[in-house]
């Protein structure tokens, strides 16, 4: 089996399409960054975080599915703050999921960038939210969840 390029290589596959359901194609892309900066000294990847625990795989929940079309992970202390409403018996995971993503919904295009600064109900208490769009380990569209601090 022939080994795949590293990304910023002439000729890396990448996937199209907002679902990444749909046929691949090529697409050619610079190697002029390696020239300019040098190798990479250390890279630290989202499914790296994921497999670490940084990262908590939201789109594993068939609602999350429902809400975005692109995946999506939450930090690892967003995630604390779901199990903790879970633990206090005010809803479940689903409601909670549900909760956030309507939220997040109804403040786009009040919100511009990259990001949407939102309060949502979780649990018992009210937590100060952002949901980050950028380019995950390719260069395709991914949404993170994270409390204001974190970036």
């Amino acid at each position: 089996m022939a080994e795949k390029p590293p990304i910023g290589v002439t000729g890396t596959t990448v996937q199209s399409g907002p679902n990444r359901n749909t046929p691949r194609r090529k697409v050619k892309m610079q190697s002029e960054i390696q020239s300019v900066f040098g190798p990479t000294v250390s890279s630290y990847s989202r499914e790296q975080a994921i497999l670490d625990g940084v990262l908590v795989d939201l789109s594993q929940f068939e609602n999350i599915r429902q809400h975005w079309k692109l995946p999506m992970a939450c930090t690892d202390s967003v995630w604390g703050i779901i199990e903790d409403a879970i633990d206090q018996g005010s809803s479940d995971i689903a409601g909670i999921l549900h909760d956030i993503s309507c939220t997040a919904k109804h403040q786009i295009g009040r919100n511009s960038g990259d990001t949407l600064f939102f309060k949502c109900i979780v649990g018992l208490h009210a937590v100060d939210l952002q949901l980050h769009c950028g380019p995950g380990d390719d260069p395709l569209p991914v949404l993170t969840l994270m409390q204001l601090h974190e970036s």
